[in-house]
């Protein structure tokens, strides 16, 4: 458990530390298990407790912290806690002095590091430079516990876990090369830079190592008004070494003596410049030159050679024209970077040209590799546009296919329903005709069924109606000798007998029109599901 563990493990600790640290009630936090990975939440970022109590975060960001995080692309969890106070005081710096400090101005007295196995990134104060934010100790500790933060916090979008390499380090560098040197002067006589009191903490504990480099850093004095005589030049940055020995040949000039002064003079004419030209000194130092000096006047080159007026047809083609290309380089021999120049040994000069040269040729051959990546690059963005340009061709003509298969399936579809409306009025036209022809085969088979049952009805009557006679005269004791039992009369019904037949036939006729009736309806079923099935081979064949 980390040592600031127990001011936020319990609902009232964490809304005290709310309290105390001026945390609004927009933004969300959840103290995070113990030996938790600060990553995998995709809706929330992970701050550790030690960054606010004693780093000086607070929510929501302040912009100076969040474009760190953003340029840098480093999760908050891997930014070392010196570095948040750096970062932070330089923003209450801003606050108290009205300056606007940035990350160039903090790169500038600054570089990025990193531990070994690139996991937490830090600030550290470059060799010879003076702190920002003073009072940071050496022995950066860190703590553990963190919160997962969500809601109104940031004032922009804050990046999650991603690692960085040293060559992004340098890119990072590299995009901030131009800082504010006056402001960094005007922060740097802030006596009231110690973190403790910028940020508003007590330190828990107290940890120093003596420094290995020894403070080099000129920009707390006081800075020269600029003269207006002089001509603009633009200055070129020069490391520490550089800075120093310019500043001892600077010394060296204005302490020279009336007798070498000339000398310098004459090494310019003898290089053929003008010999009004006077020594502009581009550096803070200029200030201090003696009251009195002439001001400085324009420089023009005079290129001639062999002492005469070079012509617009000159060329340094030839093999016998060195000596004119050797004048030409003349133009470059500014008065401001020659003087100084004769107690410098020979050895050293040729060391020195030598040293230019190979640089020149290395930074071309550079530039030749990087024409070489960008032509090659071009080369493959042209064959990928061609590819791309390929595929859209064959992406057009498969569309175009799939539209005229398309086309053609629908005027198949209509040719379809056009044929099947015909089958239909045909089919509507059959059913007409077998239903009139059923109804006239039903009629016809009626009344063939009813001539033929009458015929039957008529035998079975005259047979039951002899055989009943002849039973009755036997009865009447009339045997088979007799006339009355030979000779039957013809069937007749006697009227008392009339109704009963009657009602039989009546329900002998209705039995045979119910069975009528349902014969005609199964066969009405069979139609339907005929044509049911007809309609769907017609439709699986279209």
């Amino acid at each position: 458990m980390g040592k600031f563990r127990f001011l936020v493990d319990t609902p009232a600790a964490l809304a005290a530390f709310r309290e105390e640290y001026g945390i609004p009630a927009d933004v969300h936090l959840e103290l995070a298990e113990e030996e938790t990975t600060p990553w995998g939440r995709l809706d929330q970022c992970p701050f550790t407790v030690l960054s606010i109590v004693e780093g000086g975060l607070r929510f929501p960001l302040n912009p100076l912290i969040t474009e760190f995080l953003r340029r840098t692309g480093l999760a908050p969890t891997q930014v070392s806690t010196n570095t948040y106070r750096i970062i932070n005081g330089v923003h209450e710096l801003n606050n108290r002095l009205g300056t606007n400090l940035g990350l160039a101005e903090i790169l500038k007295q600054y570089t990025m590091g990193h531990t070994d196995d690139s996991l937490a990134y830090y600030l550290k104060i470059r060799p010879g430079k003076e702190k920002i934010v003073t009072g940071t100790p050496d022995k950066d500790l860190h703590d553990d516990d963190f919160f997962w933060v969500s809601g109104n916090y940031e004032t922009a979008e804050v990046p999650g876990c991603f690692p960085v390499s040293f060559a992004a380090i340098q890119a990072l560098q590299a995009n901030y090369q131009f800082p504010n040197v006056e402001a960094i002067r005007t922060v740097l006589r802030y006596s009231h830079r110690d973190c403790n009191d910028l940020l508003g903490y007590t330190p828990t504990y107290r940890y120093s190592a003596p420094r290995r480099s020894r403070v080099t850093d000129f920009l707390r004095a006081l800075s020269p008004p600029p003269d207006p005589t002089l001509p603009d030049v633009p200055l070129i940055r020069l490391t520490d070494e550089q800075e120093m020995a310019k500043r001892n040949r600077i010394k060296n000039l204005l302490t020279a003596t009336s007798a070498e002064i000339p000398s310098v003079v004459a090494r310019s004419l003898a290089a053929g410049q003008s010999s009004a030209a006077v020594v502009a000194l581009a550096s803070p130092a200029a200030g201090n030159l003696p009251t009195g000096s002439a001001p400085s006047q324009t420089w023009r080159p005079q290129l001639k050679h062999r002492g005469k007026e070079i012509p617009a047809n000159a060329s340094v083609k030839g093999d016998k024209e060195h000596l004119l290309a050797f004048d030409l380089s003349k133009a470059l021999l500014l008065p401001s970077d020659v003087v100084g120049s004769d107690h410098v040994p020979d050895t050293r000069l040729v060391k020195s040209a030598v040293k230019s040269m190979t640089r020149a040729i290395q930074k071309q051959h550079l530039v030749m590799e990087r024409i070489h990546r960008l032509r090659q690059k071009a080369s493959d963005t042209a064959s990928q546009v061609e590819s791309l340009q390929t595929e859209l061709g064959q992406a057009r003509s498969s569309l175009e296919a799939a539209n005229s298969d398309n086309n053609r399936l629908l005027d198949q579809l209509e040719a379809a329903e056009k044929e099947k409306d015909v089958l239909r009025a045909e089919l509507d036209e059959l059913k007409k005709s077998r239903k009139k022809d059923c109804e006239d085969a039903n009629n016809a088979g009626f009344n063939e069924a009813e001539e033929n049952y009458k015929k039957q009805v008529f035998a079975t009557q005259d047979i039951y109606f002899k055989a009943g006679w002849k039973a009755a005269c036997q009865q009447l004791g009339q045997g088979p000798d007799t006339d009355v039992f030979s000779s039957p009369p013809a069937v007749f019904l006697p009227t008392y007998l009339i109704p009963y037949a009657n009602d039989t036939f009546n329900a002998l006729q209705a039995e045979a029109e119910e069975g009528l009736e349902e014969e005609g309806e199964a066969d009405a079923e069979g139609e339907d599901q005929t044509e049911q099935e007809q309609a769907g081979q017609t439709g699986t064949g279209v």
